[in-house]
């Protein structure tokens, strides 16, 4: 239903919202990330309308989830509080945003950063995680259970116990099972 509104009407907030906050209702603890991609098109759509006033809750709302995200999920610290800060550039009374820099900034990294050969930046978290920002500005996330996610060009790949689910810019998402699996 999402899909269509957005084809009918690429550069309207509305849909890529919408799609997002269904998409976070099927996936309610993030650990497939699929409302991802959609709610970053809907902050780039809606930062894009020269009138933000009528759309500002939806644009604030899309920033909520990324910062959520970015700080529990993928645990970027950096990524949370740019998301962060650019909210607070739409309100800058909004007490919520406000108590996110605050438990945000708080985080201790007990993680180790260096940057490998490629120049990318490798930050090891205490808990055996490991996540590369490339200089493209690529993200992959590998955790001590295997689980690997890419997020790159708004495109989200998982791999997780031999399946790979993909979730492209529009929120399309797509699993693979191995050759000769049973799923």
């Amino acid at each position: 239903m999402f899909d269509r509104y957005i084809l009918k009407f690429p550069d309207d907030i509305y849909g890529y919202y919408y799609k997002g906050s269904a998409q976070a209702g099927i996936d309610t603890s993030m650990t497939m990330g699929i409302a991802f991609p959609s709610y970053l098109k809907a902050v780039e759509v809606g930062e894009a309308y020269p009138d933000k006033s009528r759309i500002t809750p939806l644009i604030k709302g899309s920033y909520r989830f990324l910062v959520i995200f970015a700080a529990n999920v993928l645990k970027n610290k950096e990524q949370a509080l740019s998301f962060n800060a650019k909210a607070l550039m739409l309100d800058s009374t909004d007490t919520e945003f406000k108590g996110f820099k605050e438990s945000i900034t708080k985080i201790t990294n007990p993680s180790k950063t260096y940057t490998n050969a490629k120049g990318e930046k490798v930050t090891i978290e205490a808990d055996g995680s490991i996540t590369t920002v490339g200089k493209d500005g690529s993200t992959t996330v590998i955790t001590k259970t295997g689980k690997i996610t890419i997020v790159k060009n708004g495109i989200t790949t998982i791999i997780e116990n031999g399946k790979m689910t993909v979730i492209d810019k529009d929120g399309k998402v797509t699993s693979m099972n191995p050759p000769g699996s049973l799923k």
